[in-house]
């Protein structure tokens, strides 16, 4: 057998990084505040008595993780977490030893839990592991560390009636698997095992729900390459609606401050403030951490305005971004006219994928989504920050800031500035 038993000296042997995986990740998570919403519909969802396979899409730094890991808590849930953004699973090795981590953590707490519940034999549950063995490669482990697990954990149906928190595994930033698959034709066999793994234990056997978030507007073209769509469910969290992102501005980061003076000058100003950072609640944080520093400030001088505006500035030129492969596929006359159709239609916070396509071909629209010019939204489903969304594609700046250097790049170019 390759697995023997994980003694406390064999724990050196987990790569630098992954030994605490879900604590890291808890400390660096984006604020959560009034969602009650999202998270009393979520619990719905991963409580439901049907397993699935859940993806929560949406633009950076909206808070999704910050939102899954509280809906898990509240819904008393015993989670496996695993972080991609961090390159903790950057190969199959790192992915076999992060999966040993985080069944470790789901067994301990399970074992704390379940002290009171005699019926359940703690035994059934516990897997042994240590380091790889030689000549036994990090794709045949992960298979096998996957099967057993499947052969460990009962139906969902099981927890509930032993009133004992039932697994749910939630992997961040699950986009990065993308690139795991094109490290070597074994990790694209990881992949391919991992993700059948996935509709295996929720699909068919009905054993957990698993959640896997990702702010990459491609993410479910390249999932759909491994897994049918009708075996998983995609969401979309956006931003605040702008009642809640105002709440959010004047209850919970004003009223956090440590400054009375910022608190007095900003009370009442978030009119203003919205028309640069929209209800984001990262850049309203961001935008008020700058003016802690600075004192007041021009929008054109917010940090993430001109981030935005220099991004976008490269996009007028494509021929200067073709050493990144693959190359642009549109000319600066589309990128013009494709901001144009963006800021012509701000009001409503969207355009149809189908129109943008009219305007410039859908080999162009993708392009631009590629490089991070638009924000690609799959799905409507459960999006606050827009109101009545159609049920189709739709696309986005990619933030408030990116929508402002927009329409002051448009007025550079037609010579107004």
């Amino acid at each position: 057998m390759f697995i023997n038993h994980l003694t406390r000296s064999s724990r050196r042997l987990l790569p630098y990084g992954i030994r605490h995986v879900g604590t890291v990740a808890k400390q660096t998570e984006p604020i959560l505040f009034n969602r009650q919403r999202e998270i009393d519909y979520f619990k719905k969802r991963f409580k439901s008595k049907v397993p699935g396979l859940h993806i929560i899409l949406g633009p950076p730094s909206t808070g999704k993780t910050a939102l899954m890991r509280k809906v898990v808590s509240d819904a008393g849930m015993n989670p496996l977490l695993i972080d991609l953004r961090s390159g903790q699973c950057d190969t199959p090795m790192a992915l076999y030893y992060s999966i040993i981590e985080q069944y470790k953590t789901f067994y301990d707490k399970l074992k704390t839990l379940s002290k009171s519940v005699k019926a359940v034999n703690m035994a059934s549950y516990e897997i042994q592991f240590n380091e790889l063995t030689s000549g036994v490669t990090a794709g045949t482990a992960v298979t096998r560390l996957l099967c057993e697990i499947s052969s460990r954990l009962p139906q969902w149906r099981w927890w509930s009636s032993m009133d004992v928190p039932p697994p749910i595994l939630v992997i961040d930033e699950a986009n990065r698997f993308d690139q795991l698959s094109e490290v070597s034709p074994e990790s694209t066999s990881v992949i391919q095992t991992f993700l059948q793994w996935m509709v295996l234990n929720t699909k068919q056997e009905q054993k957990f729900h698993i959640i896997l978030t990702s702010s990459d507007s491609f993410f479910i073209n390249w999932i759909r390459k491994y897994i049918n769509h009708i075996h998983f469910k995609p969401y979309v969290v956006g931003d605040l609606s702008k009642e809640n992102a105002e709440e959010f501005f004047e209850e919970h980061v004003l009223m956090k401050s440590d400054e009375p003076s910022i608190r007095k000058e900003l009370t009442g100003q978030f009119h203003h403030i919205h028309r640069i950072t929209g209800t984001r609640m990262f850049l309203i944080k961001q935008y008020v951490d700058q003016y802690s520093v600075q004192g007041k400030f021009e929008d054109c001088l917010f940090d993430y305005y001109l981030s935005a505006y220099d991004q976008l500035q490269t996009g007028l030129y494509p021929e200067t971004l073709k050493g990144i492969k693959p190359a642009p596929a549109w000319q600066q006359d589309d990128f013009i006219k494709a901001m144009r159709f963006i800021v012509k239609n701000a009001d409503q916070g969207f355009v149809a994928e189908r129109d943008l396509i009219r305007e410039i071909g859908p080999e162009k629209l993708l392009s631009l989504v590629h490089y991070n010019f638009l924000h690609r939204r799959p799905t409507p489903i459960y999006t606050f920050d827009i109101v009545n969304p159609p049920n189709e594609p739709i696309l986005t700046p990619m933030s408030q800031p990116a929508l402002r250097a927009m329409e002051d790049l448009l007025k550079m170019v037609d010579g107004k500035a």
